[in-house]
């Protein structure tokens, strides 16, 4: 909390508990570019999860900023992904949801639909950065709860925008999404401004095997001949139930008036 007083700009949310926010109606350019500048005075402290949240609109777009320093957090948006669903009636149904970074889940085929007309090979980030979880290079696109996801390329023409940064201890994440669907923007939240719309925050479920691995590495190192310690010795195994910390996902819905024009 004292980083987020210090830097001036975020809103503490009232009694941590309200669940209903404004959007602001967006008077100049918003870049997504994963950074904090564009949001000056438009944040919003949410201290039982402990991200600051920006949502802004205008007639056609929604934009929303996630913000936060905390390291266990980061790690659950960097290591399980991060979808952010969106529900057109103000409820929790997910209608569409857009999942970045895809996360070391997206790392394992078989590998979700890609858009039309990019290929395999145009994906470059399919490479020894999936291990890290970021795949910085491309976004999904989930209807309906549906299990497959269309893969889509960051650098896309369906009018989404996405980005994210980690910098200095602080992770930022920026999205642009269309109100309503068009030719050229043909997924979108399907809303009007001044409507009332449900957006929800979610990470997948994640074990910590940080100790485990750490218990095997001396167990290896420090046996007899090469082979004893705390491993997998003599047909004997160590329970090992008690040695992952399951990280407890995000799921954190809200209900958000958009705003209109002038508002």
């Amino acid at each position: 909390m004292k980083f987020w007083l210090c830097i001036g700009f975020v809103v503490l949310l009232t009694a941590c508990g309200n669940k209903e926010l404004k959007s602001n109606w967006r008077t100049d350019e918003i870049i997504v570019d994963g950074s904090n500048r564009d949001w000056a005075d438009r944040l919003i402290y949410n201290k039982d999860n402990d991200i600051a949240i920006g949502i802004v609109n205008d007639e056609t777009d929604l934009y929303i900023n996630i913000s936060t320093t905390n390291r266990a957090m980061i790690q659950k948006i960097i290591r399980g992904g991060f979808t952010v669903w969106f529900n057109r009636k103000g409820n929790k149904d997910k209608t569409i949801g857009i999942r970045y970074p895809i996360g070391m889940n997206g790392a394992a085929p078989p590998f979700p639909k890609r858009l039309e007309g990019y290929g395999y090979n145009e994906y470059p980030d399919e490479r020894p950065i999936e291990r890290f979880g970021m795949r910085g290079g491309e976004f999904e696109i989930i209807k309906d709860k549906e299990d497959m996801a269309l893969r889509i390329p960051v650098d896309n023409e369906v009018g989404i925008e996405v980005s994210h940064s980690f910098y200095e201890g602080m992770f930022v994440y920026e999205l642009k999404l269309p109100l309503n669907e068009s030719i050229d923007s043909p997924y979108a939240v399907g809303v009007r401004e001044s409507e009332l719309i449900g957006i929800g925050f979610e990470t997948e479920k994640m074990e910590n095997r940080s100790r485990m691995n750490r218990m095997n590495r001396r167990g290896f190192s420090g046996g007899r001949g090469g082979r004893g310690g705390a491993g997998d010795l003599g047909g004997r195994r160590r329970n090992s139930g008690n040695n992952f910390q399951v990280m407890e996902p995000l799921k954190y819905w809200i209900k958000v008036e958009l705003a209109k024009v002038n508002s």
